[in-house]
């Protein structure tokens, strides 16, 4: 717990040298969104590694802006040697740089492919064995999220009809198209776990301000209804799906930036 309350510590200092060039109002307004959301506080104090992803995944952006794209967008690929979803920072990173800053794109995406290859190299054969044993002692049960509200294939269906929103934005060079992927990956969630907050925040911050982006922060901060199950035993179905309802609240908020006044292109921060 300790070293992981560090790591986030770290990762905040490091977001600070990152964004030195910004001005102070959006570099404030990035260190204060991102050090003080109350979910990812608790998720560290509770020692989840995944501060140590934010770590290295901040330490790369650092890199990336002080250092160049090649670089940078490698060193992020190797987010998943600590954890799997590091693999969504540097993809972010990449269409980040390419498409919306419209620079640096091809040292960008090979630098991200020379990572993410490492990475493989270095996780996929030693876990292999675990993986074709992966799930067959166990009940696929989701609880606490969409899934546990509507189910599995609705939730699938939901899931891809916002990661195609998603897409449909990130054609348009809209920066809000983060932050639809962000919910899209809430929706697919089996479990919405509080310290999964820690890997989606970034998305948020990337989006820029919007309903989306409020949808998926609220979102981080609702996932901790989460841990309802565990902290009263055994809930009944109508508990069960009162409380994914719970969680499932703050996705109303998206509707928002559906509206047609809202189709247009915007300009994305930096």
């Amino acid at each position: 717990r300790a070293t992981a309350c560090a790591a986030f510590l770290g990762s905040i200092a490091l977001l600070g040298i990152a964004l030195r060039d910004e001005t102070a109002e959006r570099r404030s307004l990035a260190l204060y969104a991102y050090g003080l959301n109350p979910v990812a506080l608790w998720s560290v104090a509770e020692g989840h590694n995944d501060a140590f992803l934010l770590l290295a995944a901040t330490a790369a952006f650092a890199l990336a802006r002080r250092r160049g794209a090649l670089l940078g967008s490698f060193a992020l690929a190797l987010g998943p040697l600590i954890k799997a979803p590091g693999l969504l920072f540097a993809l972010v990173y990449a269409i980040r740089v390419s498409w919306f800053e419209n620079q640096r794109a091809r040292s960008t995406w090979i630098g991200a492919a020379a990572g993410t290859a490492v990475a493989a190299f270095l996780t996929i054969p030693p876990l292999f064995p675990a993986l074709t044993r992966l799930g067959t002692h166990g009940v696929y049960a989701p609880a606490v999220s969409i899934q546990g509200l509507i189910g599995p294939v609705w939730a699938a269906i939901a899931a891809t009809a916002l990661l195609a929103n998603a897409a449909r934005m990130l054609v348009r060079r809209d920066p809000r198209a983060f932050a639809w992927a962000g919910l899209a990956i809430v929706a697919a969630l089996p479990h919405d776990y509080p310290w999964y907050a820690l890997w989606l925040v970034p998305l948020a911050l990337a989006a820029g301000p919007g309903p989306a982006s409020a949808a998926l922060w609220g979102a981080t901060i609702f996932a901790l209804v989460r841990y309802l199950p565990d902290a009263t035993g055994n809930m009944s179905d109508t508990m069960a799906r009162a409380a994914s309802a719970v969680a499932a609240l703050p996705f109303a908020l998206a509707l928002a930036d559906l509206r047609p006044s809202d189709r247009r292109k915007t300009t994305p921060p930096p």
